[in-house]
């Protein structure tokens, strides 16, 4: 399970939602960006990384990402 925030360009976290798994992470990433983002924002690709135990997500925004923080 993990604990699904945006992180805006001043990292402030906003809880969007709770995953059990990869799909879910993304199906919750792409129900935030369409309400989030600008019309005019297209969702080209997403990159992913591992920072200090969770899971990073750029989704083509230079400032603002997705976090999945692991459960225990």
């Amino acid at each position: 399970m993990f604990n699904v925030y945006f992180e805006n360009l001043f990292e402030e976290r906003i809880f969007i939602g709770e995953a059990k798994d990869e799909k879910e992470i993304y199906q919750l990433i792409k129900s935030d960006i369409s309400v989030r983002a600008q019309p005019s924002f297209q969702w080209y690709y997403t990159r992913s990384w591992e920072r200090d135990g969770e899971k990073v997500y750029d989704c083509g925004s230079w400032c603002e990402f997705y976090i999945a923080v692991p459960i225990s």
